[in-house]
């Protein structure tokens, strides 16, 4: 069986092997391409950074908030911090709701804080911290096409499922995909990223984690057997 990994190339490498490792195929069609914005650092210092991303330190430098509490999404990025030189973060949590809920209930939402942001974004962090200066470190590109191998493993139906982790790539993705992938299981990250694809009634992961993805995508599997 083969599977469709649309993420960025990085990214999709590390799911590929997880999935060889679990005994499927897959093919690399990446929808996005993760690109540094070239930001610079801001003038001023802040007592709290927030990222939702471990992109967001591809360039952000550890010196812009030296003494700065680490605020994250998801372990990747509080790896991918640590890896960059940034402090360990003192609150991780597995989405952006629930980090804001956590930012809440520490009362730290009126504190002066510095978000490393993809230039495309939803705004939950933004609405809930008054005192938020943005900069803007990646940007997700948007691909041209899907690659000649995903295309070809369409017509020959031979994918029979796409994985989806992320509202933009999943959009990005429905509007360079052929009938054919209305043939296929669709799994999405979480309900944002399903609502893009809502017309091919895709299943929703549990946990908005690459784990979650992947438990969703074996119980689809077998059920649809």
């Amino acid at each position: 069986m083969t599977i469709l990994l649309t993420r960025a190339p990085e990214d999709g490498r590390r799911t590929a092997a997880r999935l060889h490792a679990l005994g499927y195929k897959t093919i690399l069609s990446p929808v996005i391409e993760i690109r540094a914005t070239g930001a610079t650092a801001p003038a001023q210092t802040f007592p709290l950074v927030i990222a939702t991303s471990a992109h967001a330190f591809q360039a952000a430098a550890p010196h812009w908030a030296a003494q700065a509490r680490l605020a994250v999404v998801g372990a990747r990025t509080g790896a991918a911090a640590i890896a960059a030189g940034w402090p360990a973060p003192f609150l991780q949590e597995p989405d952006a709701r629930a980090l804001v809920a956590a930012l809440r209930a520490q009362k730290q939402t009126a504190e002066k804080a510095l978000y490393l942001a993809a230039r495309d974004r939803k705004n939950e962090i933004e609405s809930a911290m008054s005192a938020l200066t943005v900069c803007e470190t990646y940007e997700a590109a948007a691909a041209q096409g899907l690659t000649r191998q995903a295309l070809d493993a369409f017509l020959e139906t031979r994918i029979v499922a796409v994985l989806h982790f992320s509202e933009r790539a999943a959009e990005i993705f429905r509007a360079l995909a052929p009938a054919q992938a209305a043939n296929v299981q669709h799994i999405a990250i979480s309900a944002q990223a399903a609502r893009a694809i809502a017309a091919w009634r895709p299943h929703v992961a549990d946990a908005p984690t690459e784990d979650g993805v992947l438990a969703a995508l074996c119980l689809a599997l077998r059920n649809s057997r």
